[in-house]
């Protein structure tokens, strides 16, 4: 696992209504963290309820979200922090699977998937 991501994409806006923001972690195109975060988020606020499920978003294997720990807040997420005003909110981090539909931290996860779990 790399000690340091290459790239962190969140919402910002979320939890100002009362839902987590969302992460994504990894060497993954910018274009496709965004419209993953945004299509996620948009179902999050349309059903008014945190995912806690796979969730299937049309690729080939579902995105899995994970509550992510305190860390996630001042590691990844630190802008929301400032527009909110504080630091008290829930973070879910969405993992996105490697080629062969394997999550960050199972065993035998492309390394080049297997990011940081904050």
């Amino acid at each position: 696992m790399r000690s340091m991501p290459v790239s962190a994409l969140y919402t910002i806006g979320n939890a100002r209504l009362g839902l987590p923001e969302l992460l994504i972690i990894g060497n993954f195109a910018p274009p496709l963290m965004a419209s993953v975060l945004n299509e996620v988020g948009r179902r999050m606020r349309q059903a008014d309820q945190v995912p806690d499920r796979d969730i299937d978003i049309g690729g080939a294997f579902p995105i899995r979200p994970r509550l992510a720990g305190a860390t996630s807040r001042s590691a990844c997420t630190n802008q929301v922090g400032r527009f909110l005003g504080h630091e008290e909110y829930a973070v879910v981090q969405l993992l996105l699977p490697d080629p062969m539909g394997l999550y960050p931290g199972e065993a035998g996860c492309d390394p080049r998937y297997d990011v940081p779990r904050p």
